[in-house]
């Protein structure tokens, strides 16, 4: 047994990793901010008593104070697909993690039509920042059709986690929308998001996520989305938003974030708030002060932020809307040909109406994370690997997209130090991972090109 005292905050695990026991008249109910499940069998005792206690305890830590938390809430990763490849993996437990809420940036596996077709849309679609496909015994794709089926599937798996969802938005689109979704959509596939959204918030999902960057959420207009917030509003679920900019125009995507909920009035959850490239640091404390402002006025709203400078996404987000609209088997094959290359490297470099990574960033810190084609540049920068193959920055960009078979991330430097302290030590920031890259943490199969040609 190990006695903890004179910690502000308590709480005893499940599994018994830890006993533990309290002094001091200084307790804080964390509950509240939904940080701890705090439970109601804590023994408080006085500190002179502690000497009389000294029987099998095998260690006394005084924590003069602190707050106490054995284990954290992940309030955004992308683990939807995690623990069906990998039940029995400690991963998250050894980083203290014991909550997660996944399906965030619009990405989420439900619902699923039992179209070919859609099916594919959909797997194509979060391939680059769930993972490929869990598998069944039998090397089948698993199946399900709604997040009711969806959360059968997965406790089949018994994850050690307790878990989370929101309704991704890309899914909707996908599965409401006629043809391809990459497009705005009519009035009658609004109203069928809309109540497929209603039947997932029915089963559990706990909110709603979008993602306004990634295709084909870049393409909704204000109408699809006030529509989905009636439906939030109603269920008094939560909006969770990667914001349609975060570089440039940070500031204004907030607002449309803000506008979105206040209208509503639902609750508003700010994924990974910060500004992209150097140039953009300073809109961090007007962004702040946005928030602060709409919190006053009676929004409820908070924010999100991984503790590191960079950001990782898929590197086909790299890509402008008009380029992914297309489809990923339609410009892949286009990417090889040298004028629509040229044409793809003017749009990035000279963005309109969307948020251009590269052209803020610049190569040098745009870095291949992970590539289950391209193993071997895992780590490397773009401007690394144009180095070593004596070829062209955006060549070697695009022979990278149009030759990669599977999942695909990349990670670029966005932020300074500085603007992330303030980001995390604001009273309304709770910590998360935003992890994507399972294919690296779960040792998936990877295949192995000689190189780039």
């Amino acid at each position: 047994m190990i006695l903890i005292y004179n910690a502000s905050v308590i709480n005893t695990s499940d599994d018994g990793i830890f006993t533990l026991l309290l002094s001091g008249d200084d307790f804080t109910d964390m509950n509240e901010y939904s940080v701890l499940d705090l439970k109601k069998q804590d023994s408080f005792i006085k500190e002179e008593k502690l000497s009389s206690m000294q029987k099998g305890i095998s260690k006394i830590i005084d924590f003069k104070g602190d707050y106490l938390l054995p284990s954290f809430i992940d309030a955004h990763c992308h683990s939807d697909f995690f623990y069906m490849k990998n039940p029995k993996s400690d991963l998250r437990r050894n980083d203290f993690i014991s909550t997660e809420i996944a399906g965030n940036c619009g990405v989420s596996a439900f619902p699923m039509l039992l179209s070919q077709q859609k099916q594919l849309e959909l797997k194509n679609t979060v391939l680059s920042i769930l993972g490929s496909w869990p598998k069944d015994d039998e090397e089948n794709d698993l199946v399900w059709t709604d997040f009711a089926s969806f959360k059968e599937t997965l406790q089949r798996f018994s994850p050690p986690n307790d878990l989370y969802f929101l309704q991704g938005h890309a899914a909707l689109r996908i599965a409401a929308m006629e043809g391809s979704a990459n497009r705005r959509a009519e009035k009658k596939e609004i109203e069928k998001m809309c109540y497929l959204l209603e039947e997932s918030l029915s089963q559990g999902t706990i909110g709603f996520s979008t993602g306004l960057y990634y295709a084909p959420c870049v393409y909704a207009e204000e109408d699809e989305l006030e529509a989905i917030m009636k439906v939030l509003h109603k269920h008094d679920a939560i909006f969770a938003i990667h914001r349609r900019e975060e570089g440039n125009l940070g500031y204004e995507s907030t607002l449309e974030a803000v506008n979105l909920a206040s209208k509503a009035d639902v609750r508003l959850q700010i994924s990974h708030l910060k500004a992209i490239g150097l140039k953009n640091q300073k809109q961090i404390e007007k962004i702040i002060k946005l928030i602060e402002d709409s919190k006053k006025n009676g929004l409820d709203i908070a924010f999100d932020q991984y503790p590191y400078t960079y950001g990782s996404t898929s590197f086909f987000s790299l890509l402008p809307p008009s380029v992914l609209r297309l489809g990923s088997n339609v410009y892949k094959e286009k990417l090889k040909d040298k004028d629509f290359r040229k044409k793809t490297e003017y749009e990035i470099m000279h963005p309109v109406h969307f948020e251009s990574i590269i052209e803020l960033c610049g190569f040098d810190n745009i870095f291949v994370q992970s590539s289950e084609t391209f193993e071997y540049m895992d780590g490397m920068s773009i401007t690394q690997i144009a180095s070593k193959y004596n070829k062209p920055s955006f060549d070697v960009f695009f022979d990278l997209i149009s030759n990669e078979k599977g999942s695909f991330t990349m990670k670029d430097i966005t932020q300074t130090d500085e603007m992330l302290e303030l980001i995390m030590s604001h009273p309304l920031s709770i910590w998360d991972r935003c992890a994507v890259c399972w294919k690296i943490l779960a040792s998936e199969k990877h295949t192995v090109n000689k190189g780039l040609t």
